[in-house]
């Protein structure tokens, strides 16, 4: 785990879960993960509980 995967857990330690329907959200959190490498924002999505097929859609 990187130190920048580390301090998105310290800042964000609940995980979110957005629908792109109603666009709810931390705009700050979003721009902090999408600030990750790729690698970075599945090893986040893999620590919150993301399905595997969603994670293997990522890794393809």
């Amino acid at each position: 785990m990187t130190s920048r995967v580390k301090e998105y857990f310290r800042r964000y330690p609940e995980p979110e879960y957005i629908c792109k329907e109603d666009g709810v959200g931390d705009p700050e959190r979003a721009a902090f993960f999408n600030s990750l490498t790729e690698e970075e924002q599945i090893t986040v999505l893999e620590q919150e509980g993301a399905p595997k097929d969603i994670i293997a859609f990522l890794r393809s």
